[in-house]
């Protein structure tokens, strides 16, 4: 019985994020909305609504939707796969500019993009 062929892990390359492949991001960056985190995305949905009430004449808008957003993100996020960074900042450890990893298509190993992580 022939063995069964094992790929090399994909974690000392530079696309490696906690098991996941950036590099759809990184070559494409923002294409893929599917991505997004979803308590930013949340945020931007709400923005873009206070926006338009703006622009429909509600004054104080942009202004309670600031103060909201401030609480919204300096409270724990809603996303059960939110993961505290180490420090006090309260932002998740699987966020990426606007990215959520976790979202992104799992690292299936060394493939022939991989390139080797810089010191």
């Amino acid at each position: 019985m022939p063995a069964a062929v094992l790929r090399l892990s994909g974690q000392g390359c530079q696309y490696w994020v906690y098991g996941h492949c950036w590099l759809s991001e990184v070559e494409n960056p923002g294409w893929d909305e599917t991505v997004i985190c979803v308590v930013l995305a949340a945020l931007e949905r709400t923005y873009d609504g206070a926006l338009a009430a703006q622009e429909a004449g509600v004054s104080g808008a942009l202004a309670a939707w600031s103060r909201w957003g401030d609480r919204v993100l300096a409270s724990p996020w809603d996303c059960l796969d939110f993961q505290a960074q180490t420090g006090d900042d309260g932002v998740c450890r699987f966020l990426r500019h606007s990215v959520c990893v976790l979202r992104l298509p799992s690292c299936a190993g060394r493939c022939s993009r991989f390139h080797p992580r810089r010191s």
